[in-house]
């Protein structure tokens, strides 16, 4: 039985066309940004051989979860936001994870770990979100578009310092199943640069996913090896879990500010909703003429009552009352800067009475977009959570377990991995996806269309926030990319900010107003940016130099551009 089959009856589907006007290329370019060389390249070559746009999601995703195992994999879950040009609609795909069936409240109370091991593993989404895709949009075979990542997962993929950096941060887990230190690791230590990571049991469960459209991964030989691992090792999952797995199609946000509309992700993501207050806090201080340095107050002040609001009121819409309507008023932007003094910093226990302090950062995730020579964008953000997820492969399958359950709020007050704060609508239970930052989205302005996404844990939406400023500014995509970032998430009471983001003077006035400033250790973030210019027709795409993924923009062989029919306005 297909996925979809079993998946109609149970799959929210709504698709919206663009409210303001409708958007079709003209160009016989496509382009992939990708945070992974191995991905972009096999994403160009896949377009290039007559694949569109979906066809390289499915294929850039693929290969990110051989080669990138510390950001996402076909154990993980994630977001599409996608551009139909055939249909001219714009479509939200959630493939997040959910929470097994047994899943508590109170299951992480007696110190176990979620973060390590299987009991921290929610259901993944991942590959039902890849089967939706291609049996709805995609051109070519399953298989075809999976190959490059079962050749990869077979002949191996090349270590460098960057795996090197994230293999180091959770040395640890990994050692502690033997299955993980066996593939990821070198002698049950970081490998060499240059050293070749195989992964033939992925690369096998890949080829069953492609012969039996993923029935094997939630239904098959897959399914049962990954429970039987899982419930040996003290996890909670069932195969009623994998059986009854669903994507969910939701309506996109879409925003309208000036004359740009950004259409971003909806909940279980709190960023669309983030970037909405985000513009209507903008509209009301007329953000754009205001100096450098009360830009940089505002942006702060914008950034820690999106974070109270994310803490106080967001959660599953499934499982919640969400007072979304209120959110996405201009009037909640009236009352929030009611409360921002125009030239001091507020303190976050005035907002609430929470007892706050400081604490470290995380990140994890991995983001690509891509726009097609017919005009379909994909922009999609992917995650296992931390680095490695769980640290836990379930038996031979190969597959990487996330570990999402760490994305609930454990606890009221209780903080994750990334120290964001758990309201009550995050709190575990049953078949419930938790609260995410992942934010991809896509900005449709007069001149050009935008396709953008990073991820960075808990620092994703304000990444966004910046760079949707600079999109609307005009800036290139290199530009968007490797601005200097600064974040404020209410909790801890804290400014972090990359080095070069502040010269000294505004630095010190950030201080004089209230503001605790600290300097990040590292660069934060992978951004992956394609811009189509409307007047050109020309496409330029960006990679952030934080990673190290890369751009390319292709173009169509002569004689395929033939058969490329460009819908109209």
């Amino acid at each position: 039985m297909l996925i979809t089959k079993r998946l109609r009856k149970l799959v929210v589907f709504a698709t919206f066309t663009m409210p303001l006007a409708l958007f079709a290329a003209n160009t016989s370019q496509y382009a992939v940004a990708s945070a992974n060389p191995y991905a972009t390249k096999a994403g160009i070559q896949i377009l290039t051989s007559g694949g569109n746009a979906f066809d390289a999601a499915i294929t850039v995703a693929s290969v990110l979860a051989v080669t990138e195992p510390y950001n996402s994999g076909i154990g993980g879950g994630g977001f599409w936001l996608f551009f139909d040009a055939k249909h001219q609609k714009y479509q939200f795909l959630d493939a997040r994870e959910t929470a097994p069936a047994k899943a508590t409240q109170t299951m992480f109370d007696n110190n176990q770990s979620a973060i390590n091991g299987s009991l921290a593993a929610g259901i993944p989404g991942e590959v039902a979100g890849l089967i939706y895709l291609h049996q709805h949009y995609a051109q070519l075979s399953l298989a075809k578009d999976l190959q490059p990542a079962i050749t990869l997962a077979q002949a191996g993929f090349v270590v460098t310092p960057y795996y090197q950096k994230r293999a180091a941060f959770r040395l640890k887990s990994l050692r502690a199943f033997s299955q993980t230190s066996k593939i990821f690791l070198e002698n049950n230590d970081i490998p060499a640069i240059g050293y070749l990571i195989k992964q033939p049991k992925l690369a096998k469960t890949l080829q069953l996913i492609a012969s039996t459209e993923g029935d094997d991964f939630y239904r098959g030989k897959t399914a049962k090896d990954m429970v039987e691992a899982v419930q040996s090792t003290g996890g909670i999952w069932t195969l009623s879990d994998l059986d009854n797995y669903h994507v969910i199609i939701r309506k996109p946000i879409f925003i309208d500010y000036k004359n740009n509309q950004i259409i971003t992700a909806p909940l279980p993501s709190a960023g669309g909703i983030a970037l909405k207050t985000m513009l209507n806090l903008m509209n009301q201080t007329d953000f754009f003429s205001l100096s450098h340095i009360m830009q940089v107050h505002y942006m702060i002040e914008f950034m820690r009552n999106i974070y109270y609001d994310r803490y106080k009121y967001l959660g599953d819409p499934a499982f919640n009352q969400i007072p979304l309507k209120d959110l996405l008023s201009s009037q909640h932007a009236t009352q929030i800067l009611q409360r921002i003094s125009p030239n001091k910093a507020t303190a976050s226990d005035t907002i609430s009475s929470l007892d706050l302090s400081m604490n470290k950062e995380g990140m994890h995730t991995t983001h690509y977009s891509i726009i097609d020579a017919k005009g379909n964008i994909v922009s999609s953000t992917l995650s296992l959570n931390y680095p490695f997820g769980s640290g836990f492969v379930a038996g031979d399958t190969g597959v990487l377990l996330n570990d999402q359950m760490n994305d609930f709020a454990i606890g009221i007050n209780k903080t994750n991995a990334y120290q964001l704060l758990g309201g009550e609508h995050n709190l575990i239970a049953p078949n419930k996806r938790p609260l995410s930052s992942m934010t991809p989205t896509i900005i449709q302005s007069p001149d050009k269309t935008v396709v953008l996404g990073t991820p960075g844990g808990s620092k994703i939406v304000t990444m966004l926030m910046l760079a949707v400023v600079s999109a609307l500014e005009g800036k290139t995509a290199t530009e968007i990319v490797t601005q200097p970032r600064y974040h404020m998430q209410f909790y801890p009471d804290i400014v972090t900010y990359e080095a070069d983001t502040f010269n000294n003077v505004v630095l010190d006035k950030l201080i004089a107003m209230g503001y605790l400033m600290q300097k990040t250790k590292a660069p934060y973030g992978n951004m992956q940016v394609v811009i189509y210019n409307k007047k050109t027709h020309n496409l330029t795409a960006a990679s952030d130099p934080r990673g190290e993924g890369i751009s390319e923009v292709g173009q169509v062989p002569t004689l395929m551009r033939r058969n490329i029919k460009h819908n109209k306005n």
